[in-house]
């Protein structure tokens, strides 16, 4: 086979790639989207920390590839498949572009020093996670999905001798990585779980830790004191106070992580309204609309503030967090009424 290209779908999260690309696969299948509505409801931040210069602080509770119950994955460790079990560059080609054609995607993580269209491409040697949906022997290259250099996530291209010494490239020996190759199951189906729906809300209004609800919850700061769902509002507010005391950390992860949030529960609500689990309530709608435009606002302002460094805007955007998790907690009280209403007497 000369070539092959899988198709992936635009993810409604991309500020976290660990997220984005298993949902970038899930979305190409109607019958896995219920499971996507019945999860991606809960967020957490450090309580303490307000800046990691790798990690971004806010990220989605749970949804990590190995809790997603529709994909059959395969994994081997990168040394081990690189070292051993390929004995050169064309090994390491041939075994990937065979699972890629058996229509198994392939996720791991490269030196982007090697890798064109990255940011540290032939400046600084950095791991970063990566997706590949394809290859093309004529061309010699592979279909690469990420962040490029525009700060786009999108698809590239990059060439096999480039990504073998992207993929090679061993910066930290104590770095463990893994070849994670993955792929829908055949016969996979899922219905939307209202009452997981429903106790994830509760959490949310709650602020309470949901994460041993799921297989996998991918944090790198498994030991540290957190905040979630609704107090992340409190994280969010306290990250922009320290930008009036000191210079600003130019780190738009946490606002656009919220706003991400915020277009997945809306999504989440167009879709139970149109599949009759609820009925349809204009009024929650635009109360939620609200939230996810008022975020967006906030984002917008963020980044002219790292840009000017006008501290009126820092104002006015710590003012606006409360009353946000205001209008937040006032729209999720009204979906789980709507949702108690729905379970009693379901519409004919």
């Amino acid at each position: 086979m000369d070539s092959k290209k899988l198709l992936v779908s635009k993810s409604p999260i991309v500020g976290l790639q660990y997220l984005a690309f298993p949902l970038a696969v899930l979305l190409n299948h109607k019958e896995c989207l219920p499971w996507f509505y019945s999860n991606y409801i809960q967020l957490e931040a450090p309580k303490d920390s307000l800046l990691d210069e790798w990690n971004c602080n806010v990220i989605f509770t749970g949804g990590h590839l190995l809790d997603i119950p529709c994909f059959k994955v395969h994994t081997l460790p990168k040394k081990h498949f690189c070292n051993v079990l390929c004995k050169d560059s064309s090994e390491i080609i041939n075994n990937i572009n065979g699972f890629l054609s058996d229509d198994w995607y392939f996720i791991s993580h490269f030196d982007e020093y090697y890798i064109p269209n990255r940011s540290f491409y032939q400046k600084e040697h950095r791991y970063h996670d990566f997706l590949i949906n394809g290859f093309n022997n004529i061309e010699g290259c592979y279909n690469l999905i990420g962040f490029a250099t525009n700060e786009m996530f999108m698809e590239t291209e990059v060439k096999y001798d480039e990504f073998v010494k992207g993929i090679s490239s061993d910066i930290d020996p104590d770095a463990v990585f893994d070849m994670i190759f993955y792929r829908k199951r055949g016969n996979f189906r899922y219905d939307f779980d209202l009452p997981f729906v429903k106790g994830l809300l509760m959490d949310y209004l709650n602020s309470k830790d949901s994460s041993s609800k799921y297989r996998c919850n991918i944090s790198e700061r498994a030991n540290t004191a957190k905040v979630y769902c609704m107090e992340v509002y409190s994280y969010l507010k306290r990250f922009y106070e320290s930008c009036m005391e000191i210079e600003a950390p130019s780190d738009m992860r946490p606002i656009h992580l919220i706003w991400e949030h915020k277009n997945c529960m809306l999504l989440r609500l167009k879709y139970m309204f149109e599949n009759n689990i609820i009925n349809y309530n204009d009024n929650l709608y635009n109360s939620f609309k609200k939230i996810e435009n008022m975020v967006l606002v906030l984002k917008n302002m963020s980044l002219k503030f790292f840009f000017t460094e006008n501290k009126r805007l820092l104002v006015e955007i710590i003012n606006s967090i409360d009353k946000i998790k205001i209008l937040d907690q006032n729209a999720i009280e009204a979906l789980l009424e709507e949702i108690n209403k729905s379970t009693v007497s379901k519409p004919t």
